[in-house]
């Protein structure tokens, strides 16, 4: 008589799940949200002045750069002068928490950036973090 042994094939062999494609999701979730950090604040280049006594911190809120040129970009958007304080009165009437952060380039024009404190103050905005580059 002929015996079929199909279950000890079964048995012998380790069952376990192939990892294979749970790693490749991993490194691919990894990859996405290393490159999407770094598009979610833009980022404009300026040159901050520098100081001894710096508090460093984690600066949120809104993001005004003062660039060398006298240009103002606000989180990402080219914005004049005249054009600052009306989008500076509407973020701080969606949040009245908000801070402003202004980052004026060591070559801007002092008077430009104390115009942008001008508009600040006028839309509401009682203090201001003004981020610098600590001396070496």
């Amino acid at each position: 008589m002929i015996e079929f042994n199909f279950d000890n094939h079964f048995k012998n062999e380790k069952k376990s799940p192939d990892l294979t494609p749970l790693i490749d999701m991993v490194f691919i979730l990894l990859i996405f949200f290393l490159l999407t950090s770094f598009a979610l604040q833009p980022f404009i280049r300026v040159e901050l002045p520098e100081a001894e006594n710096t508090q460093s911190g984690n600066y949120r809120g809104l993001r005004l750069s003062v660039k060398a040129d006298g240009s103002l970009v606000l989180n990402g958007q080219s914005l004049t002068l005249p054009e600052l304080l009306p989008v500076l009165e509407k973020a701080k009437r969606e949040n009245p928490e908000v801070t402003l952060n202004v980052e004026a380039d060591r070559q801007a024009a002092f008077g430009q950036v104390i115009n942008v404190m001008d508009e600040a103050k006028k839309a509401g905005f009682s203090g201001l973090n003004l981020p610098v580059e600590k001396r070496q």
